[in-house]
Parts: structure tokens; sequence; C-alpha cells
């Protein structure tokens, strides 16, 4: 149990460095004595303690509406330097296939013994409007992180309304992808080949948008995939070169 004495202390301790620690003299300060310091696990393991229950300043207490708009204000002019640094540094990294293998079994390894705080949980409508708001834009044109020199906007062969409807007809209007969790009746026709003036039959097949879109992803590895598709319907003959893998 904390006296009252004791959090007169505190208080007036965390008064005095708060306003040594906001002038630019504080700041450098604190900036030279922590950097390359890490606390140890009993260090951390002390502030956790004294930072829970009545140790923490926001015990049994809340915001008001005033200050949570206090706080929302400062927020949207703050400057963040960190977060540019590191997609700075990032740019143009290529994670190998072994990285990705040990960085998928790390985190389930990990959520095994720390769910997620967002499981079973989903966003309401007006957060996911917000969200649509502040990316509006941030991933035009080159800023995407798949632009491709502006390919899509490639003009179709010619008669494509009529070659789309004949591909849906012939595949029953249906997503082809046999891993499709969406059953969805949005569906598109996809060149196989990525080659949009290449519109014949063999180089085209009908995906709902949430497939085509992932199609986009690993695209050696879909062609290939779609490509098997349509031989064992019998519209694409099997090539005899040597590279064409099957993937199942």
């Amino acid at each position: 149990m904390i006296t009252e004495k004791e959090k007169l202390r505190r208080a007036k301790i965390s008064k005095t460095l708060s306003k040594y620690l906001a002038t630019p003299e504080g700041k450098e300060q604190r900036r030279k004595t922590s950097t390359g310091k890490k606390h140890s696990k009993e260090t951390k393991e002390k502030l956790s303690k004294l930072r829970t229950g009545e140790g923490n300043g926001m015990y049994k207490k809340h915001h008001s509406e005033e200050a949570k708009q206090k706080i929302t204000e400062a927020m949207k002019i703050r400057k963040i330097t960190w977060g540019n640094k590191i997609s700075e540094s990032l740019k143009g990294r290529i994670i190998s296939p072994e990285q990705k293998k040990q960085i998928s079994k790390k985190l389930i390894e990990h959520y095994k013994t720390n769910p997620s705080p967002w499981k079973g949980k989903h966003h309401s409508e007006e957060s996911k409007q917000k969200m649509r708001e502040a990316n509006l834009g941030k991933y035009d044109g080159p800023n995407h992180p798949q632009w491709r020199g502006g390919i899509t906007h490639d003009p179709y062969c010619f008669s494509w309304p009529e070659i789309t409807k004949a591909i849906k007809e012939r595949d029953n209007n249906t997503c082809q992808n046999p891993n499709c969790k969406t059953n969805s009746n949005d569906l598109t026709t996809h060149h196989i080949n990525y080659i949009k003036e290449e519109c014949e039959g063999t180089n085209l097949i009908t995906l709902c948008r949430s497939c085509n879109a992932k199609a986009n992803f690993n695209r050696r590895k879909h062609k290939i995939f779609y490509q098997n598709i349509l031989i064992e319907r019998g519209i694409l003959k099997k090539p005899r070169r040597r590279n064409h893998e099957k993937i199942s």
C-alpha cells in the first residue's frame, strides 16, 4: 500500500523532472544517458510492479472528454521521425523464403502463449471509415508497393467485353480457384500470364475479385497454378518444356 506521503513525494519528483525533461537540455541529457542501455529482466519486473495498480498514475481514473479531445488534436500534428527512418532503411529490402519461414515460425510460437489482442474483435464501421479517409491517396501510383510503372493502364485487347463474357460462360460463371473462400458473384477475367494483349481462351480464367487480387502476389506461382487448372480441364495443352511445374 502506498502512503499519502509517498504519493506526494513521487508527485513532486515527477513534476520537477517533467519541467527539466521538457527543455532541450533535458531531452539531450536523457538521450545520452539512455542510448545503448537496456533494463535487466529484474529491473523490468520491478518497474512493472511499481506501475501496476495504485502505482499507475491513472489508477481508477479516466480522461475527461475535453482531455481526450486535446490528446487527439496533439496527435494529429505530432511528427514521427523514426517511422520515416525505418521505412527508408527497409526500402528495397528482399526477404528470402528462409527468413519468411523463420518469421512465420516465431509468430506461430508467440501467438500460442500470447493471443492477439484483436482476436474475436472487429473494427466498427466508424473506425473503418476513418481508416479509409486516412489512407485515401496514400498508396496511389508510384507510392504503392506493387507499382509496376503504370502497366495496369495498358489497354485490353479488342472486343474485351464480348471475350470476358464468353470466358465466364465457359467457366459456368464461378470462380475457378478450388481454394476460393469467398464464393462471391463479383467475377473478373484473369490473364494467366499477366499480359493484357493476349486474350486467347487458353490464357484467360474466371476468378472472383478477391482471388484475382491475390494473384498479383507471387505471380510465377499463380501463373503455373492456373495453367495447371486449364490443363486438367483440357483447355490448355501441357507444354513440353522441362521447367513446367505442377503445384497442388
